[in-house]
């Protein structure tokens, strides 16, 4: 008796086997640890995490030194007489070569080239998300573009600017 539970036990597993192999969905599996441009946008989160860098690393170089020393070097709020970042301004000695200039101009075209590729990517790759979800991302670009402009008309007259009608 013992012998005919043993192949039964055999039988019930290759069994059990062979019905769990016939399940078409169980070997067919989807990459959801690769998000790429194509696929990434599917969700308000994805959007949001597509415009928050908008709001802090691209304008990291005029944060950085360049608005300290502009600003309160500049309006001599303080001085340095060591710093090469903060000294050019309070003594009124910058030239266009001038380092935290060169990073402050860098800095704000980064943001226009990034708020371009956010607005770009959100009207063409983005899927499962609302009409006025994509709108209101759409914007959040489009100001901070229109920020970044206004700096660079502010502190250097005429802009070159990048033209890029799609993202208009």
């Amino acid at each position: 008796m013992k012998k005919n539970n043993k192949y039964l036990l055999i039988a019930m597993v290759a069994g059990l086997f062979t019905w769990t192999g016939c399940v078409d969905d169980f070997l067919t599996q989807t990459n959801n640890t690769n998000p790429n441009q194509d696929n990434f946008i599917d969700s308000k989160e994805a959007l949001d995490a597509l415009t928050a860098p908008l709001y802090s690393v691209v304008w990291w170089q005029f944060n950085e030194k360049f608005y300290y020393g502009m600003g309160d070097g500049r309006a001599n709020n303080l001085t340095a007489m060591y710093s090469n970042y903060i000294f050019p301004y309070t003594n009124i000695t910058e030239t266009s070569l001038t380092a935290t200039l060169l990073d402050a101009w860098g800095s704000f075209y980064n943001v226009i080239a990034q708020s371009n590729n956010a607005i770009n990517t959100i009207q063409n790759k983005s899927q499962g998300v609302t009409d006025l979800q994509k709108t209101q991302s759409i914007a959040e670009a489009r100001f901070m573009r229109g920020l970044a402009y206004w700096y660079l008309g502010s502190l250097w007259g005429k802009a070159v600017i990048y033209e890029n009608t799609e993202a208009w």
